[in-house]
């Protein structure tokens, strides 16, 4: 219940603070956001040359179709990263990187197609021309929805995790139960897990949080947990105790926001593809109506998760 109040808090307040939001992204935050935007307003345009007679021949509807263009420098430049990256991973996380640049030359191949069906709209091209683009669009929707399949073993890693953590974090116990060794036993199954694998901690606790920040965190709270618990005065030991416990809550609470959203973000994917093949149907325009719907929950599903990101580090005071 408390996990579905804070996602609901998230929509709400991190419609309210979009600007705020998109401040500091990361890089792999920049190249989601780019794509979101660049999709939403190509469907609004798919939309658009649908609904009105000859739409098609507007140089609006072009330029609204090429903006795709805008996210080639960010799927690129992730493309590259990824390449020069693999030989120093895991085999678990090389099978990341594989799905995920299986993905991404999807969504460039979709670009592509974006980009020539836009050219024909504003006249610069024939439509003989650009007989290929269609073929390519359903094949690139096809190659890239691999995301999906990324998307999804994600969610049953952060689960397992998760369902681990919280044993080890011992939750179950009360505050003044709790004590540095319950705290201990789970931020050494982290660093252990983050050891391992290079990229656990942003997969687990998201893309914007630091490693190296997120671990020295926890190394102070231990630290400022042991002088309250070394007190002599009962009130100062219990709000040890009760900082130690708060601590892994957070984080346990964390993990579960991370499966939901992951979840939801299979939905939404889901969606996406219902409404492209919703495009071959004899009410085309009902499938770009669904892609527009799609892109704004996109774009919107960016949004809280980032105010949801910053509240969470904010929570560790990081």
């Amino acid at each position: 219940m408390s996990v579905c109040l804070s996602i609901k808090d998230g929509f709400f307040e991190g419609l309210k603070s979009g600007a705020e939001v998109v401040e500091n992204l990361t890089v792999p935050e920049s190249i989601s956001l780019a794509i979101r935007v660049a999709s939403l307003v190509r469907f609004i345009g798919s939309t658009s040359k649908q609904m009105l007679d000859n739409a098609r021949s507007l140089p609006f509807v072009g330029f609204l179709k090429m903006t795709s263009l805008g996210a080639v420098p960010f799927i690129i430049y992730d493309l590259g990263v990824s390449v020069f990256t693999v030989t120093q991973l895991t085999f678990n996380e090389k099978i990341d990187v594989v799905l995920s640049v299986v993905s991404s030359l999807g969504v460039l191949g979709d670009v592509i197609a974006d980009m020539a069906e836009g050219l024909l709209a504003i006249g610069k091209v024939s439509a003989q021309s650009v007989v290929w683009a269609t073929p390519l669009n359903i094949a690139a929707v096809v190659i890239a929805s691999v995301g999906m399949i990324l998307t999804t073993k994600k969610v049953m890693e952060v689960h397992c995790f998760s369902v681990l953590f919280k044993e080890k974090a011992s939750l179950n116990k009360t505050d003044d139960e709790y004590g540095l060794e319950d705290f201990n036993c789970a931020r050494k199954l982290i660093i252990k897990r983050q050891n391992e694998e290079s990229s656990f901690i942003t997969k687990n606790f998201g893309k914007a949080v630091n490693e190296e920040q997120f671990l020295g965190r926890l190394t102070a709270i231990e630290s400022e947990a042991k002088i309250l618990l070394s007190s002599t005065n009962s009130n100062d030991v219990l709000r040890g105790k009760h900082k130690l416990k708060s601590t892994m809550q957070t984080l346990s609470k964390r993990l579960t926001v991370n499966k939901f959203s992951g979840a939801l973000n299979l939905l939404i994917e889901t969606v996406g593809l219902i409404g492209f093949a919703v495009l071959f149907s004899p009410c085309p325009a009902a499938g770009f109506g669904i892609l527009a719907v799609h892109g704004v929950v996109s774009l919107i599903d960016f949004f809280v998760g980032r105010f949801l990101t910053q509240r969470f580090l904010k929570e560790l005071q990081i």
